[in-house]
């Protein structure tokens, strides 16, 4: 039977061994560092394809850490081919997701008023280098065999982590370490991670973050032959329960965006309470809608005469020929 593989990413350096250290997960995995030292994730966002046969993430996070030591796990179907990713992808995807401007005129001066929008065995299977990253890949069978072989190699994860990372265990999957050295602790955004991986479906692994006590959410451009919706891996006709929205669908404007997929669907997905709500890897289903999904920002410009609005001024304007007319019938009338 071929082994499941799945990719522990250690995107920033060297963990020390011992206790458990505090550890955050993000929407994909489970964020570990060194024993009393802080280490959080935030604003994650991943691009996504997949060809038919193999899918690349590119992920790109901010860390904000108390040492020099941090690291993150995060499982993927198959061995993952670990290189540098693209952050132009990033700004050029970010760009194409971002509203566009739309200006209206206000007449009446309301405008202002609307609301904006809210077996104790671990077999080493690869050694790569990328650069300063060194990766592992291991593969494990059961979670003993894997904490001891972190533990030699000077890798601390909580226990309630290790608990989440059995679940990937008991279906076959392994996992990749990398190691990243550095002079001083990492406080901010790191540069993208990519992971290639052979698989017979779109996913992006979510699994970890039931671990978490702490609202978990993300940002997913998923390129496609088509426009797609969020699904669980395990029941894919099944909804996630989770806050997803629709930020951005359509064609992708720049080529090298269209060279990912013909089609580009933008998500933001909040959980809320992930050991709740996080129940399965993420997949992706072909969407039975259609349109396009363009968000604008508006912009009201203000029709105004002597600083008060021409919709005003003509209902005022309005109001008082018709009191004058109503004035002189009745003047008139009472004349006769």
């Amino acid at each position: 039977m071929r082994r499941l593989v799945a990719i522990a990413m250690l995107s920033a350096l060297f963990i020390t061994a011992g206790a458990a250290s505090p550890a955050f997960a993000c929407g994909c995995g489970v964020v570990v560092g060194p024993q009393d030292q802080q280490v959080a994730a935030s604003n994650e966002r991943a691009i996504v394809h997949w060809d038919g046969t193999k899918e690349t993430i590119d992920l790109q996070l901010d860390l904000e850490s108390e040492s020099l030591a941090a690291g993150m796990i995060i499982p993927t179907p198959l061995p993952a081919l670990v290189t540098e990713g693209d952050a132009r992808l990033f700004d050029l995807a970010e760009g194409m997701a971002a509203p566009t401007d739309r200006v209206e005129t206000d007449w009446w001066g309301l405008g202002y008023l609307r609301p904006d929008p809210e077996p104790q065995e671990v077999v080493v299977l690869d050694r790569v280098t990328v650069g300063p990253i060194e990766t592992t890949t291991l593969a494990a069978t059961d979670t003993g065999g894997l904490d001891t072989w972190l533990a030699n190699n000077g890798f601390a994860v909580p226990e309630a982590k290790t608990k989440a990372l059995g679940a990937y265990i008991e279906r076959g999957w392994s996992f990749t370490v990398m190691r990243l050295t550095g002079e001083e602790a990492l406080d901010g955004t790191i540069s993208p991670i990519r992971l290639t991986f052979d698989t017979p479906r779109l996913v992006y692994p979510t699994r970890l973050a039931a671990a978490e006590t702490t609202p978990q959410s993300l940002r997913l451009y998923v390129f496609d032959k088509q426009r797609v919706m969020v699904a669980q891996a395990h029941a894919p006709t099944r909804d996630i329960d989770g806050s997803v929205t629709v930020v951005w669908a359509g064609e992708p404007l720049d080529s090298r965006l269209a060279a990912l997929g013909d089609y580009l669907t933008v998500f933001d997905i909040r959980y809320d309470d992930p050991a709740e709500q996080v129940t399965s890897d993420l997949a992706f289903v072909y969407s039975v809608a259609g349109t396009d999904v363009k968000p604008e920002t508006v912009h009201y410009r203000m029709i105004t005469l002597l600083g008060i609005p021409v919709g005003t001024l003509i209902v005022a304007w309005t109001i008082l020929g018709l009191a004058i007319i109503t004035g002189h019938f009745v003047g008139r009338r009472r004349a006769r």
